[in-house]
């Protein structure tokens, strides 16, 4: 998914040909003050200059560079409004070589800034590409939460083709089975030639707090081990496609069904001293109270 963000920042580093420079998104929170002090170490320099994302024409292509950790190419791009290079993924100029008209290295068209796969990228507004940019970012303006959801919705995230099964909120109560090792003998210079003993623990039932739990209905192959699932504040839900079953439950579907219901409780207590959580832990659901 391509986004487009209202503002950009960058960092020229004086040392690098052609005035290369970090270049990132701005938001207002700690993970872009993190990105532009990132840029700075860089770059050697104290401040950076934050701009409005707008179309801007102008944009020259410098050449090529192949990166010396991996075989990858990227190429050199030059803002020459703003006087600084950065770097594009080759993907990205194969989208512009055909949306785009170029002339003795210079990009004709209005090109605004993007970011797609945690690469910067240019995007031509002519193309179909920023029309699909401006939808999703409309689709994510107005997101659902689950707490909109109702218990059976079938629904669907940003840039995802599967289906997903609402379940509702529920309170999880699990049997933990766990034990302390000790080593018995060898291992001391090779972990893999030690001998242990596990000393059984009672069993203790963990109570995690409330969830909202779903199911993929359209597994990936590396199906997680996993079946119900719990709801995560960043998904971005676009819509709901229909309802299936209102009255759907938790505990017939991990009971009687055999779904395995993903828990926090795990690691909620695994450092806790009172509560051993080990290689030789387990945790079984018990049941599922409904809110």
């Amino acid at each position: 998914m391509i986004t487009i963000y209202e503002k950009m920042w960058f960092a020229v580093n004086k040392s690098r040909a052609n005035s290369l420079a970090y270049v990132t998104y701005y938001e207002d929170n700690k993970a872009f003050e993190k990105r532009k002090q990132t840029g700075l170490n860089w770059s050697n320099e104290e401040d950076g200059i934050l701009f409005d994302n707008t179309p801007t024409k102008g944009f020259q292509v410098l050449g090529v560079t192949t990166r010396y950790s991996t075989d990858n190419k990227v190429f050199d791009i030059k803002d020459t409004v703003r006087d600084f290079s950065f770097q594009i993924p080759s993907g990205n100029l194969t989208g512009l070589l055909m949306d785009t008209t170029i002339v003795n290295g210079v990009i004709q068209d209005e090109l605004i800034y993007g970011r797609e796969d945690g690469q910067t990228v240019l995007i031509p507004i002519n193309s179909k590409a920023y029309k699909k940019a401006l939808q999703d970012k409309e689709k994510i303006a107005n997101k659902l939460k689950y707490a909109d959801l109702k218990c059976g919705d079938v629904f669907k995230m940003i840039n995802d083709k599967a289906e997903y099964l609402f379940l509702g909120r529920w309170k999880c109560k699990f049997e933990l089975e766990s034990a302390l090792r000790t080593r018995k003998s060898g291992g001391y210079w090779n972990a893999k030639y030690a001998e242990y003993e596990y000393e059984t623990l009672p069993k203790v039932v963990l109570e995690d707090s409330y969830q909202y739990y779903y199911i993929n209905l359209e597994p990936n192959s590396w199906k997680s081990y996993q079946d119900i699932l719990i709801g995560k504040p960043s998904h971005k839900i676009i819509e709901v496609v229909r309802n299936e079953n209102s009255e759907l439950d938790l505990n017939v579907l991990a009971i009687a069904g055999g779904y395995v219901v993903e828990s926090n409780v795990g690691r909620k207590y695994e450092n806790d001293k009172d509560i051993p959580y080990t290689g030789k832990s387990k945790l079984t659901f018990i049941e599922a109270i409904k809110k």
